[in-house]
C-alpha cells in the first residue's frame, strides 16, 4: 500500500497546497523527511495556496498595503519576483498572531452552541473575525504613522475618511467589536498591573489614553500584552513612559460616522445578513449603535446579541435569539 514517503513528490506537494491552513501544513513538514523534501521542492506556491485557503488574500488587499513594503505586496502576484518568498514569510507570521488571536477572542466572545459542548466557531465566523483583526490592525498602523499628539476634530475627519470609509458599515461594526474587546481587556490589565509597575505616570494613569496607546501596539507585542500577562508589566514601562499617539479609537469612529452622514451614497453597508426579526433600516440603526459602543458595553443574558449576527446567523438561530427564516 502506499503512503506519503512513497508516492511521487508532485503528488506529496499537492496533498500539501490542500491543507486547510498553516497549523496544518507545519505539522505536516515536520513529519517526516521526504514530506519536508517535497514542501521545499515548491515552497512559495504551497505556502501561498495553504494561506489562500485559510484567508483569501484578495479579501484583504487594502489591510496589506499598510502591513507589507509596497514591493512585498506586489512581489505576491509576480511569480518571479526574488522577495515573493519573503513576502509569504512575513504574511505567514503575521497570519500565525491573527489566528490565535482569533481562536482566543472567539472562546472569550462567542457563546457555545448548547448542541456542542465545545463547538468551535464556523469557517463563516472564523474568516470574517480575521478579517476585522487584519483591519483593526492595518488601521492601527495607520493610526501611529498618522503623527499627531493631539489630532484636531478635522484630522480625525481626514484620517477616517482616508483609511475608514472604504469600508461598509457592516466592516465598521465588525471592527468596532474588536477594539471593544481589546479595549476591555486592556482596561483589566491596566487595574491589575498598575500597582506593579515602578513608573508614577502609568501607576496613575490606567484609563482611557493608557489603554488606547497600548491598543495602538504592533500586533505581536499586543498579543503578548493581551495573552501572556507575565510579560505585562514590561511593555507598560517600555511603551508608556512616553505615549507618541494620542488617537482615540471612540474619536475616529465618531468621524466615521459624520463622514458617512456627510455623504450618505459612499460605500453604504453590504446586506448580508437576513434578519427576519426587524425591517432593514433597523438593523442598520443596530450597526451603528455598535460602532458607538467600542468600551463597556455588557449584554444581558436574555439580550439578542446583535453583534453575533455579524459573524454567523446560524449561531443566532441555534442559540434561540434568532428565529429562523421561514
Amino acid at each position: 500500500m502506499a503512503s506519503l514517503c512513497t508516492i511521487p513528490p508532485e503528488l506529496r506537494i499537492e496533498i500539501l497546497s490542500r491543507l486547510p491552513d498553516l497549523r496544518s501544513l507545519a505539522a505536516a513538514i515536520f513529519t517526516s523527511r521526504t514530506i519536508h523534501e517535497a514542501f521545499t521542492i515548491a515552497r512559495n506556491d504551497v505556502m501561498q495556496r495553504v494561506l489562500d485557503a485559510e484567508i483569501p488574500l484578495s479579501s484583504i488587499t487594502g489591510e496589506l498595503e499598510l502591513l507589507l513594503p509596497q514591493d512585498c505586496v506586489a512581489a505576491l502576484q509576480d511569480r518571479s519576483s526574488s522577495v515573493r518568498g519573503k513576502a509569504l514569510d512575513m504574511l505567514c507570521i503575521y497570519q500565525g498572531f491573527v489566528s490565535a488571536y482569533c481562536r482566543r477572542f472567539c472562546a472569550e466572545t462567542l457563546p457555545q452552541l448548547p448542541s456542542e459542548a465545545r463547538s468551535p466557531a464556523s469557517p463563516s465566523e472564523r474568516l470574517l473575525i480575521q478579517r476585522a483583526v487584519y483591519r483593526f490592525w492595518a488601521l492601527s498602523r495607520a493610526t501611529t504613522a498618522f503623527r499627531s499628539k493631539s489630532p484636531s476634530v478635522t484630522e480625525d475627519l481626514s484620517f477616517a475618511k482616508t483609511y475608514m470609509l472604504r469600508y461598509s458599515l457592516w466592516e465598521v461594526a465588525e471592527l468596532a467589536i474588536i477594539c471593544r474587546y481589546i479595549h476591555q481587556k486592556l482596561d483589566r490589565l491596566c487595574f491589575l498591573h498598575g500597582s506593579l509597575v515602578t513608573d508614577e505616570y502609568i501607576r496613575n494613569t490606567a484609563n482611557q489614553l493608557t489603554v488606547t496607546s497600548l491598543a495602538l501596539l504592533d500586533l505581536p507585542t499586543l498579543y503578548s500584552v493581551l495573552f501572556s500577562p507575565q510579560t505585562t508589566t514590561g511593555i507598560f514601562e517600555r511603551y508608556l513612559k512616553q505615549p507618541s499617539c494620542y488617537r482615540i479609537w471612540s474619536n475616529l469612529f465618531t468621524a466615521d460616522r459624520m463622514n458617512r452622514r456627510h455623504d450618505r451614497t459612499a460605500f453604504p453597508p453590504r446586506c448580508i445578513c437576513k434578519r427576519r426579526d426587524m425591517p432593514s433600516y433597523e438593523y442598520d440603526q443596530y450597526l451603528r449603535y455598535i460602532t458607538c459602543t467600542v468600551v463597556g458595553v455588557e449584554f444581558d443574558q436574555d439580550e439578542v446579541r446583535n453583534d453575533l449576527a455579524l459573524w454567523d446567523d446560524s449561531r443566532l438561530e441555534r442559540l434561540g435569539l434568532f428565529p429562523p427564516v421561514e
